[in-house]
């Protein structure tokens, strides 16, 4: 996977071309990239939740 230079550079390169398609997915492409990663938690035992939520 492209990391953010290369998006960053996909957009000066189609910005300086005058090419507003291209700009705007490669700024789409920086946009998800800067994205924060979903990350998968394991379950939280009931014990812990009720104990939580008795606070």
């Amino acid at each position: 996977m492209p990391d953010i230079e290369t998006h960053l550079a996909e957009l000066r390169d189609a910005a300086l071309r005058d090419d507003e398609d291209a700009a705007a997915e490669a700024a789409r492409r920086v946009t998800r990239a800067l994205r924060p990663q979903r990350v998968s938690l394991p379950p939280m035992p009931r014990a812990l939740i009720e104990e939580a939520l008795a606070c």
